[in-house]
């Protein structure tokens, strides 16, 4: 880490981010050359027993072994019907974290409609477009450096919106206790939800068999679509099939279980074997919690903006109620509804009175339900109010490059360059600080290359 302080007078500081502007193409399909002697490793195939139709489905992954061309497949849905699916982690390139790692969601066309599935949110590291191969549909393939032997939340919902089904990703990184939203595909067919065909598969899509791949698996959960009762994944099936050179096998302990395929590995679990787990009858889900960072009200029109704390569950709807009275009762004189998951504030033109209250209403992806209230102010906010000030500066997999902190009671500035490469696919001027004194003179000026 790079930590330089100065002690002046600033009347600018100026940062800048540029955008990644050329990704490489991406999907399952690699260029390979197949070694004569080499088969693919045996896929393995986890599945929950007697599960309900369900509106979520979420499960816990965490990655042992990982040699390149491998997909874990964390979450499959509907195969061969309306709204076929699934949604894993892959390795892409390399044996370890060095290598390519991605996320990946997929959904093949629809058979009812003609129409074009979209991608309604992609997260800044996510990319999506059509697919071929075993069948068409669309995929989102999301840069993300997931570690070996941590443990992954994948998350995945589905619901109903202007005679639609949407389907969402999100996926939390448990040992840092953070989620990130990856993606909402718009699948244009109504009443379509997580029906039949759950579970996971390893697969080798290069014909790589001689490499180990393993992974283990925990707290699997889905969400009954008729009651809204969690169904618990204690009771999982491992199978697969072996072939004359490359087998697979599968266990389980209390909390996990395992499987790997490929190389030496040898089975103990013949053509297949149903673990039991012990694990609460709904998932741990933790606390939906947000701060509001400005509400104001200007030239007849409202700016409300707020941001989830660190640890919060992800955002998945919102509205806002304005009341004429502090107690906010009777009802609202105006409300301000269908506010996205990936929303964190609104600028609506509206009439209000001179003196107004917002209640701010936001429900998680659980649909547990958080409020807050205040009120409304006829003015812009300074947003240099008080002494203590901070800048992160993030790249991708939100790598956080540099932080820049600015205390205005002292006159001091503290900017932390930490080691890293803050994006590879970019190779110029990522992001650059610039700091100028109180006359303009520039005082301070770093440039940051995205991939050095």
């Amino acid at each position: 880490m790079i930590s330089q302080k100065t002690k002046k007078r600033f009347n600018k500081v100026i940062i800048m981010i540029a955008a990644c502007s050329m990704f490489s193409m991406f999907g399952t399909s690699m260029l390979h050359t197949k070694a004569a002697t080499h088969s693919a490793a045996p896929a393995v195939y986890v599945s929950p027993q007697n599960i309900p139709v369900s509106d979520i489905i979420s499960i816990d992954w965490s990655p042992v072994q990982t040699p390149p061309y491998t997909y874990w497949a964390v979450h499959n849905w509907n195969a061969g019907g309306e709204a076929g699916g699934y949604a894993g982690f892959q390795q892409q390139s390399g044996f370890d974290e060095n290598g390519k790692r991605t996320l990946h969601f997929a959904l093949w066309d629809p058979i009812s409609s003609k129409e074009a599935i979209k991608a309604e949110y992609l997260s800044p590291n996510s990319q999506a477009g059509p697919f071929g191969g075993e069948g068409t549909g669309m995929k989102v393939q999301t840069t993300y450096g997931w570690k070996d032997n941590n443990w992954y939340r994948m998350t995945m919902r589905s619901w109903q919106e202007n005679g639609h089904t949407k389907f969402g990703q999100w996926m939390k990184d448990v040992t840092k206790n953070k989620w990130h939203q990856i993606a909402i595909m718009d699948f244009p067919v109504a009443n379509v939800a997580f029906n039949h065909g759950l579970g996971m598969f390893q697969e080798d899509w290069a014909d790589s068999g001689q490499n180990v791949r393993e992974a283990r698996l925990k707290n699997g959960y889905s969400r009954k679509l008729v009651d809204k009762q969690w169904s618990s994944w204690n009771n999982q099936s491992i199978s697969g099939t072996h072939d004359n050179t490359y087998q697979y096998d599968g266990g389980a302990t209390s909390e996990y279980v395992w499987v790997k395929a490929g190389g030496n590995t040898q089975s103990t679990i013949g053509s297949g074997k149903i673990f039991t787990l012990n694990q609460p009858t709904q998932p741990e889900i933790g606390k939906l919690d947000f701060d509001i960072q400005s509400i104001y009200y200007e030239n007849e029109k409202l700016n409300v903006s707020w941001k989830l704390k660190e640890n919060s569950t992800p955002q998945f709807k919102g509205k806002i109620e304005i009341y004429n009275n502090e107690n906010m009762t009777g009802q609202p004189i105006n409300v301000i509804d269908d506010i996205k998951s990936y929303q964190n504030g609104i600028s609506q033109s509206i009439s209000l009175p001179t003196n107004a209250y917002a209640k701010i209403v936001l429900t998680d992806i659980f649909d547990q339900t958080v409020e807050k209230k205040v009120q409304i102010k006829n003015e812009s906010p300074n947003i240099f109010e008080g002494n203590e000030f901070a800048w992160s500066l993030k790249g991708i997999g939100d790598f956080e490059f540099a932080k820049v902190n600015l205390n205005k009671s002292t006159e001091e500035m503290q900017i932390d360059l930490k080691a890293g490469v803050p994006h590879d696919y970019f190779d110029s001027t990522y992001a650059s600080i610039k700091v100028q004194n109180t006359s303009g003179k520039v005082v301070y000026n770093k440039e940051i290359y995205g991939n050095k």
